[in-house]
């Protein structure tokens, strides 16, 4: 037997169990169409129809972006190596911050907020996190937000309009008097010794020390 209710159809297996497998589109990886199995709990039709629709509504509609993220990299993951570190973006870089998010919920401010405090505390025991892992997070979700937006699952991509990732520049200190004494002093030793090369290169670490009020 079966009932159809919208893209849901209800049907019974060999062995009595009521089951749904709806049309969700097609894989990105094999073009093939996406039609996932689902059994129910139910024991009659229209109470199956109703738990059915509960997990339609949760599988395709504003899911966490944890779970989006989860279906992204299994649908879309191209190799194995792909798929691991897709993961391990998702999981050190995107979960534990805004995972908890519905799908539609995630703006472009929240996007640009995690991506400054990844940049600054993101790394092991909250050191900054290079800008190339921070750019890669960026370029995960932009892709994934695509992909979202096919299957319906959101309006629009809000990775589009954050702004990509930069390295934070180091915190600068000013140069002290005794690091000018000290460059005069490594200037005079590499002329003693006729390390003219070393002492030229030490004059124009102070010089642009001086200037800049780096710490050298």
């Amino acid at each position: 037997m079966s009932r159809r209710e919208d893209q849901l159809v209800v049907k019974t297996d060999r062995r009595g169990r009521l089951y749904v497998r709806p049309y969700l589109g097609r894989s990105p990886v094999t073009g093939k169409p996406w039609r996932p199995w689902h059994y129910l709990a139910a024991t009659n039709e229209d109470e199956a129809l109703a738990e059915a629709k509960a997990w339609y509504d949760e599988l395709v509609g504003n899911r966490r972006l944890s779970s989006a993220l989860s279906r992204y990299v299994e649908m879309c993951g191209k190799s194995v190596n792909s798929q691991r570190t897709w993961r391990m973006l998702k999981d050190n870089y995107v979960v534990p911050y805004i995972g908890s998010m519905g799908v539609k919920d995630v703006t472009t401010s929240d996007l640009i907020d995690l991506y400054d405090l990844l940049l600054h505390n993101g790394g092991k025991d909250g050191a900054p996190l290079s800008a190339s892992t921070v750019l890669s997070v960026h370029w995960m979700l932009r892709k994934a937000y695509k992909w979202f937006k096919k299957k319906d699952w959101c309006d629009g991509n809000p990775a589009l309009d954050a702004d990509k990732p930069s390295q934070v520049a180091a915190e600068v200190e000013p140069l002290e008097e005794w690091d000018v004494a000290a460059l005069e002093r490594r200037v005079d030793e590499a002329m003693r010794h006729d390390e003219v090369d070393d002492a030229w290169l030490a004059l124009v670490g102070a010089e642009v020390a001086l200037h800049a009020g780096l710490r050298c």
